[in-house]
């Protein structure tokens, strides 16, 4: 689930740089070969806050290939069946992510349990492998792998 996480997190880095340069027939293309209901079941089961994607879903409507919100949100509700776990709270609260209040009532509770007792078990110090980008001098990209050790107070920014 953490290398999962952290690919995924690193294939919208990438995907969200490529934007930036995609020129608008590019865009338009892949707003129309959009899959719409695995889009919802991958943001599903990653966690992702359906407002996250208002961006995206404007853009297609702008471009003239607008989302389909029913599609989306029937896979969406299919991937938060694998998210909304106890077993993933857990996962999510050890590893010190974010929860965005994606879990519908009737599953929110379990996930809590297990966000909560991952929140517990988290280690005060833990080694977190990071890739990074950054502009050296003269203007020359770097690209660079490293372990950090990071210390962690028990407090991780969540919003519920």
């Amino acid at each position: 689930m953490k290398l999962r996480h952290m690919l995924s997190s690193a294939g919208l880095a990438i995907l969200l740089s490529a934007c930036a340069t995609m020129s608008v027939e590019e865009r338009t293309a892949a707003c129309a070969g959009t899959d719409w209901q695995k889009y919802g079941v991958n943001d599903g089961t990653l966690g992702v806050p359906s407002t996250d994607r208002n961006g995206k879903f404007s853009e297609c409507a702008e471009l003239g290939h607008p989302a389909d919100l029913v599609a989306y949100q029937t896979g969406r509700s299919e991937g938060l069946v694998s998210y909304c776990t106890v077993e993933n709270g857990y996962t999510v609260g050890y590893e010190g992510r974010d929860y965005d209040n994606v879990c519908p009532g009737a599953t929110e509770a379990d996930f809590l349990q297990g966000f909560e007792r991952g929140r517990a078990d988290r280690p005060a110090y833990a080694l977190s492998p990071r890739i990074g980008i950054g502009i050296g001098s003269g203007g020359r990209t770097r690209v660079g792998i490293g372990i950090g050790i990071g210390l962690f107070s028990g407090h991780y920014g969540h919003r519920y």
